[in-house]
């Protein structure tokens, strides 16, 4: 039987463009732990044209979360944003293609609307500012959360 982190990269390699990223270009890579391995999917993005695999360039993005709970964001029963705030998830470099990430996730199966609650005209990849800062933003095992804000000043956005 096939995950839902599986079947979501497959699909998403399967669609090879995807109009929500149409105006976006990167390298995102998403890092899932199992404990004692850490599998690596890299999902670059020229465009809008999609390539998954299991490796790639140097990474604009890394979004990193247990490989139980990118099980749940592949489902749709947990938002990626959320677990960003709860400190389940964590990510470093370009925050815009981690937003992005989010809105390619699958919406809460119970939901009577688009399956991707992103394809809504709020979500319209208009609405993101290009150029947009670059920041590194995490919890620490204190819980605090942490922003580096020299990541802000990073370079140019390809």
């Amino acid at each position: 039987m096939t995950s839902a982190t599986e079947a979501f990269f497959d699909g998403l390699a399967r669609r090879r463009h995807e109009p929500l990223l149409e105006k976006v270009s990167g390298c995102l890579r998403v890092d899932l732990d199992h404990g004692k391995s850490v599998d690596h999917w890299y999902v670059n993005i020229n465009k809008g044209d999609v390539v998954v695999g299991h490796d790639g360039g140097e990474p604009d993005t890394v979004f990193y979360a247990p490989a139980r709970v990118f099980e749940k964001l592949a489902s749709g029963e947990m938002n990626a944003m959320s677990a960003l705030l709860r400190g389940e998830a964590a990510t470093t470099g370009d925050l815009e293609l981690a937003v992005l990430l989010q809105r390619l996730l699958p919406g809460p199966p119970t939901s009577t609307g688009p399956n991707n609650l992103a394809r809504s005209a709020a979500a319209n990849p208009n609405n993101v500012r290009p150029g947009a800062p670059r920041i590194s933003a995490g919890f620490s095992t204190s819980g605090t959360l942490t922003v580096d804000p020299s990541a802000a000043r990073a370079g140019e956005r390809r």
